[in-house]
Parts: structure tokens; sequence; C-alpha cells
């Protein structure tokens, strides 16, 4: 039981940054010139440091953790969609009261 909720929270604690992000998907976004692609693809390769939350339950062992633009976006992604594959399917487990076969 406990490990389910240690999984949710240390996703809602990687996706809670992202919850203020007013911007537009890269998808919906209208297409620029390729003169003008060349600076915006740079940001994407600058590292950023970001400093996580310790374990729930925990003052200590906070830690900071550096990777590009790309990578921070490919794990935001990957965790979305973890998440709502969890909301679609749930984790696995039986409802309440279900007989199984």
């Amino acid at each position: 039981m406990r490990k389910p909720v240690v999984v949710l929270g240390f996703i809602a604690a990687l996706t809670c940054p992202a919850w203020s992000d007013d911007s537009a998907p890269a998808a919906q976004q209208p297409a620029v010139q390729s003169n003008a692609q060349a600076p915006a693809d740079a940001h994407l390769d600058e590292t950023v440091c970001k400093k996580q939350p310790p374990p729930i339950g925990s003052r200590l062992g906070a830690k900071t953790v550096c990777m590009t633009n790309r990578q921070w976006e490919e794990l935001y992604n990957n965790t979305r969609n973890s998440v709502r594959g969890m909301q679609n399917n749930g984790l696995g487990a039986k409802p309440l009261g279900a007989t199984g076969s």
C-alpha cells in the first residue's frame, strides 16, 4: 500500500513546477521560420540545475539535479504520460468487493 503512495508522491513532486507553465505545447505553436529556429533550439542544450525536495516525511536528503532543458522536457513528458496512464487505467489493483477469477 505504501509503495504506490510514494511513487505518486514522487511523480507529483516532479510535475509541480510544470503546472504553472502556461505556454502552449510545441505541436500547437505556429510554425517558425528556419532561420529563427536555430536560437530557439539553442536553449534546449543549456544545462539547468533544479533542487529536488527531500523524500516525503524527511527534512534531509534534498538533491540538486542538473540536466539540459531537452532532458527536463523529456522527463516532464514521460512523467505526464505515466500519470495519465495511471489515471486512465488504474494501478492494476482490483476494486474493493471484486471477486477474483
